[in-house]
Protein backbone atom coordinates (compact mmCIF):
# COMPACT_ATOMS: atom_id res chain seq x y z
CA UNK A 1 0.00 0.00 0.00
CA UNK A 2 1.36 3.52 -1.11
CA UNK A 3 -0.62 5.02 1.39
CA UNK A 4 -3.40 5.17 3.96
CA UNK A 5 -5.84 8.39 4.99
CA UNK A 6 -7.43 7.72 8.03
CA UNK A 7 -10.69 9.17 8.78
CA UNK A 8 -10.93 10.93 12.00
CA UNK A 9 -14.80 11.15 11.80
CA UNK A 10 -16.49 8.99 9.94
CA UNK A 11 -19.15 9.38 7.34
CA UNK A 12 -19.52 11.34 4.84
CA UNK A 13 -15.62 12.06 5.35
CA UNK A 14 -15.17 8.94 4.21
CA UNK A 15 -17.51 8.75 1.29
CA UNK A 16 -15.86 12.30 0.33
CA UNK A 17 -12.36 10.95 0.32
CA UNK A 18 -13.06 7.55 -1.69
CA UNK A 19 -14.19 10.12 -4.25
CA UNK A 20 -11.27 12.03 -4.37
CA UNK A 21 -9.22 9.30 -3.90
CA UNK A 22 -10.47 8.13 -7.21
CA UNK A 23 -10.31 11.28 -8.79
CA UNK A 24 -6.86 11.76 -7.71
CA UNK A 25 -5.49 8.17 -8.38
CA UNK A 26 -3.05 6.82 -11.28
CA UNK A 27 -1.00 4.50 -10.14
CA UNK A 28 -1.05 4.02 -6.58
CA UNK A 29 -2.74 1.83 -3.74
CA UNK A 30 -4.30 3.87 -1.31
CA UNK A 31 -6.30 2.36 1.88
CA UNK A 32 -8.65 4.40 4.12
CA UNK A 33 -9.65 3.20 8.03
CA UNK A 34 -11.58 4.62 10.92
CA UNK A 35 -9.82 4.11 13.95
CA UNK A 36 -12.42 2.36 16.59
CA UNK A 37 -13.93 4.63 19.13
CA UNK A 38 -11.09 7.49 17.81
CA UNK A 39 -12.42 10.51 17.05
CA UNK A 40 -11.08 13.85 15.68
CA UNK A 41 -7.20 14.37 17.04
CA UNK A 42 -7.61 11.30 18.97
CA UNK A 43 -7.26 8.83 15.64
CA UNK A 44 -3.66 10.00 15.80
CA UNK A 45 -3.04 8.07 18.60
CA UNK A 46 -3.05 4.82 16.36
CA UNK A 47 -0.60 6.01 14.34
CA UNK A 48 1.74 3.71 15.48
CA UNK A 49 -0.53 0.55 14.38
CA UNK A 50 0.01 1.53 10.60
CA UNK A 51 3.83 1.88 10.48
CA UNK A 52 6.25 -0.62 9.40
CA UNK A 53 4.54 -1.18 5.65
CA UNK A 54 3.12 2.00 5.50
CA UNK A 55 5.50 5.08 4.20
CA UNK A 56 2.64 7.75 4.06
CA UNK A 57 -0.15 8.76 6.14
CA UNK A 58 -2.87 11.44 5.34
CA UNK A 59 -5.74 12.27 8.87
CA UNK A 60 -8.56 13.76 7.64
CA UNK A 61 -10.30 15.55 11.07
CA UNK A 62 -13.19 17.84 11.34
CA UNK A 63 -12.76 21.22 13.05
CA UNK A 64 -15.79 21.43 14.58
CA UNK A 65 -15.96 24.00 16.89
CA UNK A 66 -12.39 23.77 17.90
CA UNK A 67 -9.63 26.75 17.46
CA UNK A 68 -6.88 25.82 14.59
CA UNK A 69 -4.43 26.55 17.39
CA UNK A 70 -5.92 24.13 19.85
CA UNK A 71 -5.88 20.93 17.14
CA UNK A 72 -2.47 21.83 16.20
CA UNK A 73 -1.38 21.77 19.73
CA UNK A 74 -3.07 18.54 20.25
CA UNK A 75 -1.67 17.07 16.80
CA UNK A 76 2.00 17.89 18.00
CA UNK A 77 1.25 16.80 21.44
CA UNK A 78 -0.30 13.32 19.73
CA UNK A 79 2.92 12.75 17.50
CA UNK A 80 5.45 13.44 20.18
CA UNK A 81 3.48 11.11 22.75
CA UNK A 82 3.70 8.58 20.09
CA UNK A 83 7.61 8.93 20.02
CA UNK A 84 7.27 10.33 16.50
CA UNK A 85 9.91 13.01 15.39
CA UNK A 86 8.84 15.32 12.89
CA UNK A 87 9.90 17.80 10.65
CA UNK A 88 7.50 20.12 9.04
CA UNK A 89 7.66 20.37 5.45
CA UNK A 90 4.71 22.12 4.29
CA UNK A 91 1.95 24.11 6.24
CA UNK A 92 -1.16 25.93 5.54
CA UNK A 93 -3.94 27.27 8.08
CA UNK A 94 -5.46 23.76 7.93
CA UNK A 95 -3.04 21.20 6.61
CA UNK A 96 0.48 19.86 8.05
CA UNK A 97 2.52 17.79 6.37
CA UNK A 98 5.62 16.31 8.45
CA UNK A 99 8.43 14.18 7.24
CA UNK A 100 8.46 11.76 10.49
CA UNK A 101 10.39 9.05 12.04
CA UNK A 102 10.12 6.10 14.78
CA UNK A 103 13.69 5.13 15.49
CA UNK A 104 15.21 4.12 11.79
CA UNK A 105 11.97 4.22 9.83
CA UNK A 106 10.69 7.50 7.93
CA UNK A 107 7.33 8.38 6.60
CA UNK A 108 5.30 10.90 5.53
CA UNK A 109 2.24 12.54 7.51
CA UNK A 110 -0.44 14.93 6.51
CA UNK A 111 -2.86 16.31 8.65
CA UNK A 112 -5.83 17.87 7.19
CA UNK A 113 -8.66 19.79 9.04
CA UNK A 114 -11.98 19.80 7.63
CA UNK A 115 -13.88 23.11 6.92
CA UNK A 116 -13.69 26.38 4.76
CA UNK A 117 -13.46 29.97 6.13
CA UNK A 118 -16.99 31.18 6.05
CA UNK A 119 -20.31 31.76 7.89
CA UNK A 120 -20.40 28.23 9.76
CA UNK A 121 -19.80 28.13 13.56
CA UNK A 122 -18.88 24.78 12.99
CA UNK A 123 -16.13 23.28 10.31
CA UNK A 124 -16.60 19.57 9.10
CA UNK A 125 -16.76 18.22 5.56
CA UNK A 126 -20.19 18.63 5.53
CA UNK A 127 -19.37 22.71 5.06
CA UNK A 128 -17.24 21.32 1.81
CA UNK A 129 -19.98 19.50 0.42
CA UNK A 130 -22.58 22.03 0.56
CA UNK A 131 -20.24 24.67 -0.77
CA UNK A 132 -19.92 22.14 -3.23
CA UNK A 133 -23.58 22.09 -3.67
CA UNK A 134 -24.10 25.60 -3.52
CA UNK A 135 -21.32 26.85 -5.92
CA UNK A 136 -20.53 24.14 -8.62
CA UNK A 137 -24.11 22.71 -8.83
CA UNK A 138 -26.39 26.22 -8.32
CA UNK A 139 -28.60 24.44 -5.44
CA UNK A 140 -30.19 26.96 -3.25
CA UNK A 141 -30.67 25.64 0.19
CA UNK A 142 -33.72 27.43 1.99
CA UNK A 143 -32.57 26.94 5.64
CA UNK A 144 -29.29 28.67 6.64
CA UNK A 145 -27.87 27.02 9.98
CA UNK A 146 -24.67 27.32 11.87
CA UNK A 147 -24.22 23.56 11.80
CA UNK A 148 -23.21 22.40 8.39
CA UNK A 149 -24.27 18.34 9.72
CA UNK A 150 -27.86 20.45 10.05
CA UNK A 151 -27.99 21.44 6.93
CA UNK A 152 -26.12 18.61 4.98
CA UNK A 153 -29.51 16.53 7.03
CA UNK A 154 -31.80 18.31 5.89
CA UNK A 155 -30.91 18.07 2.37
CA UNK A 156 -31.77 13.78 2.60
CA UNK A 157 -30.65 11.02 0.80
CA UNK A 158 -31.52 10.99 -2.26
CA UNK A 159 -29.72 14.68 -2.94
CA UNK A 160 -27.17 13.20 -1.40
CA UNK A 161 -26.48 10.50 -3.74
CA UNK A 162 -27.12 13.14 -6.32
CA UNK A 163 -23.97 15.75 -4.87
CA UNK A 164 -21.89 12.51 -4.40
CA UNK A 165 -22.65 10.91 -8.33
CA UNK A 166 -21.71 14.76 -9.74
CA UNK A 167 -18.38 15.13 -7.72
CA UNK A 168 -17.17 11.58 -8.74
CA UNK A 169 -18.28 13.43 -12.83
CA UNK A 170 -16.02 16.81 -11.83
CA UNK A 171 -13.32 18.01 -13.39
CA UNK A 172 -10.50 17.95 -10.92
CA UNK A 173 -10.55 22.00 -11.24
CA UNK A 174 -13.76 21.98 -9.72
CA UNK A 175 -12.64 19.51 -6.92
CA UNK A 176 -9.43 21.31 -6.37
CA UNK A 177 -12.21 24.15 -5.58
CA UNK A 178 -14.05 23.17 -2.84
CA UNK A 179 -10.90 20.70 -1.67
CA UNK A 180 -7.83 22.42 -2.29
CA UNK A 181 -6.42 21.01 0.94
CA UNK A 182 -7.53 17.44 0.56
CA UNK A 183 -5.86 17.29 -2.55
CA UNK A 184 -2.94 18.71 -1.64
CA UNK A 185 -2.18 16.24 0.88
CA UNK A 186 -3.35 13.63 -1.65
CA UNK A 187 -0.53 14.73 -3.98
CA UNK A 188 1.78 14.87 -1.55
CA UNK A 189 1.67 11.08 -0.93
CA UNK A 190 2.26 11.27 -5.09
CA UNK A 191 -1.39 10.30 -6.16
CA UNK A 192 -1.65 12.38 -9.44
Amino acid sequence: MDALIIIGNGTPDDVVLLILTHKMDGDHVVGMTKPKERLGTDSISSIRQYLGRIKNLIFVIDQEKDTLEDIWRRVDEKLQGNGIASRLIEEDKRIKIFDCSLGSYKFKVSIVINGLDGQYQKHTIEEHLIEYYRRVLGGSLSNVADDPKDIWESLGEGLHKDIYCKLLNSSKDKIKEIFPLHIKALEAVCIK
